[in-house]
C-alpha cells in the first residue's frame, strides 16, 4: 500500500480544467485557497454541473464540501510528489516498483511533463525486459490513476496533509 501526505501547491493564473472522466475516488486536487483535498465522491448531473465531494483540513480542522468540477485545480507533479510515492531517482528518471518486483514504471521528465514507461522485469531467465511507453502525464491525479491501473493498488493519503 502506498502512503502519501498532501501539501499545498500554488496554482497559476492559467488554471487547468479537470475532466470529470479523469477523476477517481481517492484522487488529490487543490480547492479554494490551495487546500489539498481528497475526492470522496463524484456527483454527476450534467457535463456543466458535475461536482466532487471533497474532504480536507483547514486551520487544523477537517472539512467536507461539494465543489464544482471547475473549482478544483490539478496538483502539478514534482520531486516532492514522486518521493511521496516512494519513487527512486535514477539519473534523470523516477522509478516506482510494484511490491512483488515483477514490474516498474519509469518516468522520464521533459519540459514539465513526465513520460511513463512500464517495464516488466524479466524473471531468472535469458528473456530481456519488456517496455511499453505511455502518454505523458503532468498531474498527481494522473499518476494516481496510472498506478492504480498498472499496479492494481490505490495510493493512500497519510495525515491529511
Amino acid at each position: 500500500m502506498l502512503m502519501l501526505a498532501a501539501v499545498f501547491c500554488p496554482t497559476t493564473k492559467n488554471k487547468k480544467m479537470v475532466n470529470i472522466k479523469d477523476v477517481r475516488i481517492g484522487n488529490l486536487f487543490d480547492w479554494d485557497v490551495n487546500e489539498t483535498c481528497v475526492v470522496e465522491g463524484i456527483i454527476g448531473y450534467q457535463l456543466t454541473k458535475d461536482s466532487l465531494h471533497l474532504k480536507g483540513t483547514r486551520f487544523n480542522k477537517p472539512f467536507v464540501v461539494n465543489a464544482a468540477i471547475g473549482d478544483v485545480t490539478p496538483i502539478k507533479l514534482n520531486i516532492y510528489w514522486f518521493n511521496k510515492f516512494d519513487a527512486q531517482i535514477v539519473g534523470d528518471s523516477y522509478i516506482i516498483y510494484k511490491e512483488d518486483g515483477t514490474l516498474c514504471i519509469k518516468f522520464i521528465e521533459s519540459e514539465g511533463y513526465y513520460y511513463p514507461h512500464i517495464i516488466q522485469i524479466a524473471e531468472m531467465s535469458s528473456v530481456q525486459e519488456n517496455m511499453i511507453a505511455l502518454n505523458r502525464i503532468e498531474f498527481v491525479h494522473q499518476l494516481q490513476n496510472l498506478l492504480y491501473f498498472v499496479m492494481g493498488e490505490d495510493a493512500v493519503v497519510a495525515n491529511g496533509r
